[in-house]
């Protein structure tokens, strides 16, 4: 499985936050505050931040095993 349970609760979290901007923005007046500002905040927020995330978090931490093996594995040969 490519991601980590990290990494499928964070995603997790940032459907959850769509979610709530989309209620929001629902729940709210057409004019209001929390379908024109605040909404929108948080559905960048989840779309553009914490999504993202969940899909790139512990790249890093893969990554740099890999780059020690090989260059172990061409200095040993």
């Amino acid at each position: 499985m490519p991601f980590e349970a990290k990494n499928v609760r964070i995603i997790l979290l940032g459907v959850l936050v769509v979610g709530l901007g989309y209620l929001i923005m629902w729940m709210s007046p057409t004019m209001g505050f929390g379908a024109l500002t605040a909404s929108p905040i948080i559905l960048v927020l989840g779309y553009c931040v914490i999504i993202p995330y969940g899909i790139l978090a512990g790249v890093r931490s893969k990554a740099t095993p890999s780059i020690t093996d090989e260059s172990s594995s061409n200095g040993a040969a």
